[in-house]
C-alpha cells in the first residue's frame, strides 16, 4: 500500500513539474510576443515619420495654369436695372 501512495506522490510531483515548465515556457513565448509587438510597433512609427519628413521632397504634378483659368466660365456681370436700361435705349 505504501509503494502505491508513493507512485501517486511520485506521479503527481512529476505533473505539477511539468504543469509549472509548461506555464514558464509559456511566460516565456507570451513575453517574446510582446518584445515583437513592440518592434512592429516601433518599426511602423519609424516608417510613417520617414514618410512624413519626405514629402516636402516629392514633387507634384505640374499644372498647367493658363488651361486651368480656360476652364473657368467668365463671371456673369452683376444685374444693374439702371445700366441696362441705359444700354437698351
Amino acid at each position: 500500500m505504501r509503494a502505491v501512495e508513493a507512485t501517486q506522490r511520485r506521479e503527481l510531483r512529476e505533473a505539477q513539474k511539468r504543469q509549472r515548465e509548461l506555464e514558464r515556457r509559456a511566460k516565456e513565448q507570451a513575453k517574446l510576443s510582446a518584445i515583437e509587438q513592440a518592434r512592429l510597433e516601433v518599426e511602423t512609427h519609424e516608417n510613417q515619420l520617414e514618410v512624413l519628413l519626405s514629402v516636402h521632397r516629392q514633387q507634384g504634378e505640374t499644372w498647367d495654369w493658363a488651361a486651368a483659368v480656360a476652364l473657368l466660365s467668365p463671371a456673369r456681370p452683376p444685374r444693374n436695372a439702371n445700366h441696362e436700361f441705359r444700354v437698351r435705349q
